[in-house]
C-alpha cells in the first residue's frame, strides 16, 4: 500500500511564508518527521518518506552536490486537512 504523505501538525511560519518561497532538505525532513542525512534525500523521496522535490540544484564548487529545495506551493498540498 502506498504511503500517504501528511504534514501531521503544521508550524505556524508555514503558513506565513509566500508560496514563492523555497525549503531546503532539512527543513522538508523535519516537517515529515523524518531524520534527515546529507546522503539520503534521494532515498527519502524514493521511499515515500518526502514528497518530491520542486528543484534540483547543481553545486557549482568542486564537490557538485545536487541540492533540492521544495516550494511551499507544493507543500501546502500535503497539510493534513487541506485538500
Amino acid at each position: 500500500m502506498a504511503r500517504v504523505l501528511k504534514i501531521q501538525n503544521p508550524p505556524d511560519w508555514l503558513a506565513s511564508l509566500p508560496d514563492d518561497a523555497m525549503l531546503n532538505a532539512k527543513e522538508v525532513h523535519k516537517l515529515f518527521g523524518v531524520i534527515h542525512s546529507h546522503n539520503n534525500v534521494t532515498q527519502s523521496i524514493a521511499r515515500g518518506h518526502i514528497p518530491p522535490s520542486t528543484k534540483m540544484m547543481h553545486g557549482h564548487t568542486h564537490r557538485r552536490r545536487t541540492t533540492h529545495r521544495w516550494s511551499v506551493k507544493d507543500l501546502k498540498k500535503y497539510i493534513k486537512g487541506v485538500d
